[in-house]
């Protein structure tokens, strides 16, 4: 009579085998997601952050504009030749190209800003340019205004990089002319410039980040 043998048959190991592959498969997937989504997330907030770094620097630089500068014996600059915005702008090489926007009581937009001011008799004029590559300080030099933008050798200087999933342009400009104009709580009387930014957050169902601000030394 042949005794019997209990234990598991080749077949049932085969299973057991392919069910265990099969979970350590689905767990390796599942971490390589958790650790992708993780590694995006703190990507997106870097920029994020960067960019509301770059907010503030755009807001004090801009301030600057028309500052010491007597326009027709008024002592304040003027839109379109102390501040010009840029549409479709970019570098090539030290020198800045777009199309020239014209600034009136309708909003125009653009990706870049030329201002200047006065420092003592010298008149300066600095930039502002977003595109693809990120977003760029143009550092200060000497000039005329600045609707002399393309004749200047600029020097870029990056205060943010490039979006990880972003087409559009980082930061866009929208300027106008109103009559009054909030600087600080107060009213900026007469005709004073208004500029908008914006930028599309890293998740894009966060909408945009936003800021406007006046500036008073510029008059239509």
């Amino acid at each position: 009579m042949m005794k019997q043998h209990s234990g598991f048959s080749l077949i049932s190991t085969m299973i057991g085998i392919l069910l265990g592959t099969i979970s350590i498969l689905a767990m390796m997937m599942l971490y390589r997601n958790v650790v992708q989504q993780s590694m995006t997330s703190m990507v997106y907030s870097r920029e994020d952050s960067e960019m509301q770094s770059a907010f503030f620097s755009i807001q004090k630089q801009l301030q600057k504009a028309g500052y010491g500068v007597e326009a027709a014996s008024v002592p304040d600059g003027t839109a379109n030749r102390d501040v010009v915005v840029l549409a479709n702008a970019s570098m090539d090489g030290a020198q800045l190209s777009g199309t020239l926007r014209t600034i009136g009581t309708t909003p125009v937009n653009g990706n870049a800003m030329v201002y200047n001011w006065m420092e003592g008799s010298t008149s300066m004029c600095s930039g502002i340019l977003a595109g693809s590559d990120g977003v760029q300080i143009l550092l200060p030099q000497t000039c005329s205004n600045a609707s002399a933008y393309a004749s200047l050798n600029w020097t870029p200087y990056f205060l943010a990089g490039p979006k990880f999933n972003a087409t559009a342009t980082p930061i866009n400009f929208s300027v106008n002319t109103v009559t009054n104009c909030y600087l600080y709580g107060k009213v900026a009387a007469g005709n004073s410039l208004r500029v908008g930014v914006s930028s599309p957050r890293s998740i894009s169902a966060l909408g945009e980040e936003t800021a406007a601000l006046c500036l008073p030394n510029i008059i239509q």
